[in-house]
């Protein structure tokens, strides 16, 4: 056992979700349709959990206990559950998040009280980035919540003395570098781990993930920023307040209005 470990390894796994199917765009507000469509555990998330299992092969007798944590915006359970059947030993969803939990910064905020309050934690192992991308920018978000170090581009993760070693890459080329303990780590360039049989089936027990309430967390001091985002929101939308050629414009790329050569010719007529 490495210096100063009387314990298993904790780690921290941020996963996120994507939408299966074939997303559509809504022509009327322009905004995504989900309608319908399932939410399952994403592939950076999936390559996150096998850089989390590397490490836990490393530590050999020691071990590892890995804990998934999902700020639920939609089909959270199911994420989780997948999440358990490609290794992880324990799931939190966060349940009762609002809208403005899509936004990083307070998702960010959630996920550092969640380290809080169910640490110790070694290390935060997350995905480089979500289904729609920036989500390496929340997890360096929670490394400044937390004061912690952050690395990037990581391909594989072991314990060294009272750190990590590491495996990098960038365009610079391939580096064995080593990290203090705890630390903010985001899988680079991981193959993607499987489920197992025990897996899948440990992960549709009814035990495996504790439901806690998002009001328990930093989501709760969001509330002003929501309110800003939503007065804007509502300003762009007021009709009144659209200047006319805009409206104009608005309505005729969805044919609701007829160009100006076709109404002249009509007129002539």
């Amino acid at each position: 056992m490495s210096p100063g470990r009387d314990r298993p390894l904790r780690v921290l796994v941020p996963v996120t979700g994507a939408f299966h199917g074939r997303l559509r765009v809504r022509r009327s507000t322009g905004t995504l349709d989900t309608e319908g469509l399932e939410r399952i555990l994403s592939d950076p998330s999936v390559r996150a959990i096998s850089l989390a299992k590397r490490l836990r092969e490393h530590a050999g007798d020691a071990g590892a206990e890995l804990l998934a944590v999902h700020v639920n915006k939609g089909g959270g359970e199911a994420i989780l559950r997948e999440a358990i059947a490609h290794g992880i030993d324990q799931g939190i969803l966060v349940q009762g998040a609002p809208r403005e939990t899509s936004d990083a910064s307070v998702r960010a905020a959630t996920i550092a009280d969640v380290y809080r309050q169910h640490g110790p934690f070694d290390a935060v192992v997350g995905p480089a980035r979500s289904e729609f991308g920036g989500f390496s920018g929340t997890l360096a978000a929670v490394a400044g919540h937390l004061d912690l170090p952050c690395v990037v581009g990581v391909s594989d993760l072991r314990p060294d003395g009272d750190g990590f070693g590491i495996d990098y890459r960038s365009i610079f080329g391939s580096y064995k570098l080593h990290i203090p303990r705890p630390c903010v780590v985001l899988a680079g360039d991981v193959a993607p781990s499987y489920p197992t049989a025990w897996g899948i089936h440990d992960a549709y027990q009814e035990r495996g993930i504790l439901r806690v309430q998002a009001d328990q967390y930093a989501v709760r001091a969001a509330l002003t920023r929501r309110q800003r985002i939503e007065a804007v929101r509502e300003e762009r939308q007021s009709v009144e307040e659209v200047e006319g050629g805009t409206l104009v414009r608005g309505l005729r790329s969805r044919a609701l209005v007829p160009e100006a050569a076709d109404a002249d010719a009509g007129g002539g007529a």
